[in-house]
Parts: C-alpha cells; structure tokens; sequence
C-alpha cells in the first residue's frame, strides 16, 4: 500500500512539534505562617494540584504588602517561588500586572531554583497576553498580623539559565491563601 507523501510529512511535523514538558509537582515549603493551594496549568493541557507553604510581609509605611509561597523536595531545597508584591492593605480585588520599575503597581513573579534552591533558574513574569491576573484579599487584620484571600496568576518564560525545559507559560489558578505577616 503506498502512503501519500504528504501524510508522511504530516506525521514527520507533528512528532518534532516541541510541547511543553510534564508540570513537576513539589512538596509545600513549611505552612508555619500560611499556605497557598490551587491548581498550577500549562496551555498544553497539564494541569496539577499546587500547594505551597508561604508568609506575608506587611510594609506599613507604605500601606501594602508581600505574599510569598515556595515548593521544595523532600531535602528542603526551595524549588518554586511565587510572590506577589504591592498588594494595598484593604480588602477587595486588586489587578496584578507586569513588574515596572517606575512605579509601585501590584505585580507577581514566579521563579524556578535548582541545586540546593538557591540557583534562579527560571524567571516568569506576568503575561499581558492572557486573561487578567488578580489577587481578591477576603480578610485582612493587622492586629492579629493575617490576610486570606484567592489569586489568579498567568505568567510568561522571560528568561531562564539551565539546559531544563519548563512550560512557556503557566497559570495558577483557584488558588486560595491564608496567611500571616511575618513582620
């Protein structure tokens, strides 16, 4: 039976079509002083549960605040870190957008560390190409020093370090946090 020559090359472009890798999934960084879970996707269609261990730092003199949550392997090394930082001290939705230099506007950043977590590897900043990334603080007390709320990030590969293959972009989504400040 003779195969048409097309299909054949059809078939050649479809399996040295490069695809994003499998999404890792890590174990939470210590939840002393809050969590963050949701789900973590790529375009690709891989999707994983996400939980991270984290903290909130509360910067009064300028009335906002940090939230970070980190994954690490089982020997504790750090291998994710997600942050949000700018976020103002009030309840409600806040849009986060890309990080500028030139102002304080609410930004994320999403970093992949190797070795022993402390090597960046990965740097994803905000995607203004996809939907709108927010963060809806839901409870914020400064007396008690907690804040839980949802997020929703999508993030784009700007630049990265090793020979690794990570997604071009990622999303985190449904995720809900509680946290404390930790100063």
């Amino acid at each position: 039976m003779k195969i048409p020559s097309f299909f054949i090359i059809l078939v050649l472009f479809s399996a040295c079509r490069k695809v994003d890798p499998p999404l890792e999934v890590f174990l939470p960084a210590n939840q002393e002083n809050g969590s963050m879970k949701g789900t973590k996707s790529a375009p690709s269609g891989w999707a994983v549960d996400w939980e991270a261990g984290g903290y909130a730092i509360y910067e009064s003199n300028r009335n906002f605040f940090f939230l970070n949550g980190t994954t690490q392997l089982f020997d504790g090394s750090t291998r994710e870190s997600v942050g949000i930082a700018a976020i103002p001290v009030r309840v409600g939705r806040t849009e986060i957008k890309r990080q500028r230099r030139d102002s304080l506007t609410t930004f994320g950043v999403y970093h992949r560390l190797i070795a022993d977590g402390d090597v960046l590897d990965g740097v994803y900043r905000i995607d203004t190409t996809a939907a709108n990334s927010w963060i809806e603080v839901m409870a914020l007390d400064t007396v008690a020093k907690t804040v839980s709320g949802r997020f929703e990030l999508h993030f784009v590969l700007e630049k990265y370090n090793s020979q690794r293959e990570y997604p071009k972009k990622l999303s985190f989504t449904d995720v809900k946090f509680d946290m404390k400040f930790i100063r």
